[in-house]
């Protein structure tokens, strides 16, 4: 009995043998794995510094020989590839699978086809020498971290048809502007542009190069884990804002000051800034409250302006000094053209500083935004 019992099931498993042990191969130095009617590709070995991977793969079983399209990249596919420069996918590719080219540090540039409608987690982490994405009309989903550490990425491009995202150099937003997606490349300082309500999960993460942020009074959310792991120094965050996420700086270790605006802390989590509560400069009259409220008091050093404040453009000084009724600008050993927005955005003055100079604004009370030459900007009260 018990002879037919183990007879009937090894029937039983050479009969489910085919559609549980998926046939793989190797063609062209890649390996393939048959999944259905379609191809799963990767990499056999290292990869080589160049690689084509073909629209489809014919396979034989021993009896019949058939043509397979390639519609996937593995998961990890290509993963620590690090002498891969080039590749062309296949037309019929339809699935980039999660960490497919992470830590290929070689790669300059990739092409994704039409089919191809979403960007998986950490397909590109740590390609620090790709320079070009080019993406298709279809593409629906970017993933949080898709572009994290990709240091030298700046240029991001995506057509003009595609109803979901636009691109602008390294950064993806949605297409209506007020989601800012994903933002990598090599430059130290960004201004994200007037219009933008959130920046999304991850958006910044691991963006070693940025030093400097400026953020708009149009912003009111950063998501959780925002620009964790950035190489940002000081950030002023606009009293606009109403929600900071989890861990939204956390780990951003030459993070040295945050600057607010409200007079009533909003609610954070104690991870917010984790690893980099330094100096924390709140409005005036406000340092108590501060220092009472959770997430916010977990910073080494929380006081209010001295009045003077000071810009760093491209490692040049500039002085500011708000007074009643005026802004005064001292330029220690910057030289170049001062902006001066409303809070809202609308261009008030541009002033022409040279190196040494000083000069004063006359503004009405309000809150303003001081930019030196577009490379750095920080918020200023006049009373």
């Amino acid at each position: 009995m018990k002879q037919k019992k183990f007879l009937i099931a090894a029937i039983g498993l050479s009969l489910i043998a085919p559609s549980i042990f998926a046939q793989t191969f190797v063609a062209g130095g890649l390996q393939y794995t048959i999944d259905g009617d379609s191809a799963v590709v990767k990499a056999n070995s290292k990869a080589d510094e160049s690689i084509t991977i073909p629209d489809s793969v014919e396979y034989s079983d021993g009896e019949t020989q058939k043509k397979y399209a390639v519609k996937g990249i593995a998961a990890s596919g290509f993963f620590g590839c690090t002498k891969l420069k080039d590749i062309v996918l296949p037309k019929t590719l339809t699935n980039i699978g999660r960490a497919a080219f992470w830590n290929c540090k070689s790669l300059e540039e990739i092409d994704i086809p039409e089919s191809v409608t979403a960007i998986n987690p950490a397909v590109f982490t740590a390609c620090r020498s790709i320079k070009r994405i080019s993406a298709g009309k279809n593409l629906k989903y970017i993933e949080p971290g898709s572009f994290m550490q990709c240091t030298s990425l700046d240029n991001i491009e995506i057509p003009g048809e595609n109803p979901y995202f636009k691109a602008e150099g390294g950064t993806v937003y949605t297409k209506d502007g007020e989601t800012l997606l994903a933002h990598a490349g090599s430059a130290e300082s960004f201004a994200i542009p007037q219009g933008v309500k959130t920046i999304a999960n991850s958006a910044f993460w691991y963006c070693e190069n940025l030093k400097a942020v400026t953020l708009p009074t149009s912003l009111t959310t950063i998501e959780k884990d925002a620009f964790n792991g950035s190489g940002l120094s000081t950030v002023s965050i606009p009293q606009s804002v109403e929600t900071i996420g989890d861990m939204a700086f956390a780990y951003c270790k030459s993070l040295d000051t945050v600057k607010v605006w409200w007079t009533n802390p909003p609610t954070i989590a104690l991870a917010t800034f984790q690893n980099n509560a330094k100096t924390l400069i709140t409005p005036a009259g406000t340092t108590e409250t501060y220092k009472k409220t959770m997430g916010w008091n977990m910073f080494q050093n929380i006081t209010e302006p001295t009045g003077i404040e000071s810009i760093k453009a491209a490692g040049k000084t500039l002085n500011i000094l708000p007074q009643k009724g005026m802004i005064e600008l001292e330029s220690l050993s910057f030289q170049g053209k001062i902006r001066i927005f409303s809070a809202t955005g609308e261009s008030m003055q541009v002033i022409t500083l040279k190196r040494g100079s000083k000069t004063v604004c006359s503004l009405s009370a309000g809150i303003y935004i001081i930019d030196a030459d577009g490379i750095s900007a920080m918020k200023a009260a006049v009373k």
